[in-house]
């Protein structure tokens, strides 16, 4: 990792990184983090932690396991040419707009993969293959900005903000409690140069609280749109711990506000 072996998080010289390819490689996730991780049920622990937050609705859930590319290909057939996006329930990435020119064939490989074979996250090892169909929240020609809220067990430690993320993918990082910009990077992303705080930045942040509120660590991606928060997903290895920081010294820093907490599995 990074030109070095991983370190165990309790170890002083230990950074945020170590502590998520120990969380990748220890595994012991319990039913409720297995469930926040599939697509299907994580809007569902969503509501419960956050009764106001909103969610794409869910159109058609496919279970592929078993299923030939023809099947898969005719009961994707009504949902073509729609305004929807499909994706697989447990995995990253290989999303399909459907109202576009969807690639049927490489949704279905990615339904059928074990998604933990790619970076070994052994918390999407169990779950079921599945494809889900949701309405798309974004309007037709746009894309919606990405807020990726970084937090321990309710506290926020910082955010991160995609935007153009299928075009010109940039990003920005925000500290709190002010949310000003951090003078960094994570990972190889063009850096925002314009950073207008939108008008519900107070709501999305007392969501994502709710929504981690249960976990030593979890990054919360939320959505505005139309003055409402949306829910987009739970995620316990961002990035599987392969993307940097361009100071070294935020990720020991980010480990320790972690293990503040006496009830931290990481002390």
């Amino acid at each position: 990792m990074f030109g070095r072996r991983p370190r165990p998080p309790q170890d002083p010289e230990a950074d945020y990184h170590d502590f998520l390819v120990d969380r990748m490689s220890r595994g012991g996730w319990s039913s409720t983090q297995l469930r926040c991780v599939d697509k299907e049920f994580a809007k569902l622990e969503a509501s419960k932690l956050h009764p106001a937050i909103k969610a794409a609705e869910t159109v058609a859930v496919i279970p592929i396991r078993g299923m030939s590319i023809d099947r898969f290909t005719e009961a994707m057939g009504p949902h073509l040419g729609r305004h929807f996006v499909a994706k697989p329930t447990h995995g990253s990435a290989a999303t399909e707009f459907l109202d576009a020119r969807p690639d049927l064939t490489k949704l279905y490989r990615a339904g059928r993969y074990n998604y933990f074979y790619s970076f070994r996250e052994s918390q999407y090892a169990p779950l079921e293959r599945k494809i889900i169909i949701e309405e798309n929240i974004a309007e037709h020609g746009s894309d919606l900005r990405d807020f990726k809220f970084f937090c321990s067990f309710g506290r926020i430690l910082f955010v991160q903000v995609d935007a153009n993320r299928f075009i010109e993918h940039e990003r920005i990082l925000l500290s709190p409690p002010d949310f000003e910009p951090l003078n960094l990077t994570l990972g190889a992303f063009k850096p925002t140069t314009t950073w207008v705080r939108p008008k519900q930045f107070e709501a999305l942040c007392h969501a994502a609280q709710d929504l981690s509120r249960p976990f030593d660590f979890v990054r919360v991606d939320l959505y505005e749109k139309a003055g409402q928060v949306f829910f987009g997903e739970f995620t316990f290895t961002p990035g599987a711990g392969m993307e940097p920081f361009s100071e070294p010294g935020f990720s020991r820093r980010l480990l320790s506000e972690i293990k503040a907490r006496p009830d931290c599995p990481a002390r």
